[in-house]
């Protein structure tokens, strides 16, 4: 169902939509619709409006279900927001390591995505970012996941977890070489990729560096890349009951 209307703002079709993504949870169906809804008004007045009326409709809902309530408008919060960047517009930039600029845009990235996410990285211990992962997918964005094979049994490692979530994942398995590679790209227009590993130590002690570009000839070669590997990676194995004992080696 399409929730844009031309010239004005349809409040009734928006109030009809909060309630029903408030009975349901805000499940993968509702969040497209609200998205379509945010997509369609894109001036801050109207995204204003719903935020106000969201809240009210909270408000009058709390006392029956407070935790519920709160845990539906943040969701719904965090869409209408999204939504208000328009990725097509952002520019190259650069962000640099130790502090929270790489891994604030890494996040950023992910919630921005509208339809796809290729992640090509060497391993991913950093809970932010694997929730960040999860989010998009849920929320129905397609996301693929290639990474190394060794990696993925170091302690901490996400990969599992990504894979019980519905993500398929592939690996370099049978390779002594490493799947080194730690770019991602986002709706096949903006390429992130540096040195930048998407792991804790990455974030609050090394010396990393990350690009983020809309650049069309640059994504358009990573993405070739992207999917020569897809083809040839196999898939992770199923994820284990136990889980990864390894401590993974310095300097990696």
């Amino acid at each position: 169902m399409c929730f844009i209307t031309l010239g004005r703002m349809d409040t009734a079709a928006l109030d009809k939509l909060l309630q029903r993504t408030l009975a349901g949870r805000l499940p993968t169906a509702d969040r497209k619709a609200l998205a379509e809804w945010a997509d369609g008004h894109p001036a801050d007045a109207d995204r204003a409006v719903a935020r106000a009326r969201a809240f009210a409709l909270a408000h009058s809902s709390a006392p029956a279900d407070a935790t519920h309530v709160v845990e539906w408008l943040e969701e719904v919060v965090r869409v209408l927001t999204r939504h208000a960047t328009d990725p097509s517009s952002e520019k190259a930039s650069a962000f640099f390591s130790p502090g929270k600029a790489c891994i604030h845009e890494v996040l950023r990235q992910f919630d921005l995505a509208r339809q796809s996410c290729d992640v090509c990285v060497f391993t991913i211990t950093d809970d932010r970012i694997t929730n960040a992962i999860i989010r998009a997918s849920g929320r129905g964005v397609t996301v693929r996941v290639i990474t190394d094979d060794e990696k993925s049994h170091d302690l901490g490692s996400d990969i599992d977890k990504l894979q019980m979530c519905g993500i398929p994942c592939k690996m370099d398995v049978g390779n002594m070489a490493h799947m080194h590679h730690k770019f991602a790209l986002f709706d096949r227009r903006r390429l992130m990729t540096g040195s930048f590993n998407w792991t804790r130590s990455a974030s609050e002690q090394n010396e990393e560096s990350l690009l983020v570009t809309p650049d069309a000839v640059l994504v358009n070669l990573f993405a070739d890349r992207f999917d020569y590997l897809w083809a040839r990676m196999r898939d992770a194995p199923s994820p284990s009951p136990w889980p990864p004992a390894t401590e993974p080696p310095e300097g990696m």
